[in-house]
């Protein structure tokens, strides 16, 4: 049986542009000038990471990748 592992990726909108804010619950610091959530999402899909759901109302996003 295939077992998953998630990460939640909490987003803000900040001076013209998403921002990665949590990660799994914990606040990233300095996501005010940090990765914006185009350049997060294509490194997560470098790891193996898979969106597999959006929040529109809470902006959150969840990702899945097969467990090792």
């Amino acid at each position: 049986m295939q077992k998953w592992e998630y990460l939640f990726v909490g987003i803000q909108y900040e001076k013209g542009d998403y921002r990665v804010r949590f990660v799994s619950g914990q606040e990233m610091k300095g996501w005010q000038k940090g990765t914006s959530f185009l350049e997060f999402a294509n490194k997560l899909g470098e790891e193996g990471w898979e969106m597999c759901a959006f929040s529109d109302y809470y902006l959150l996003i969840s990702f899945k990748r097969p467990k090792a």
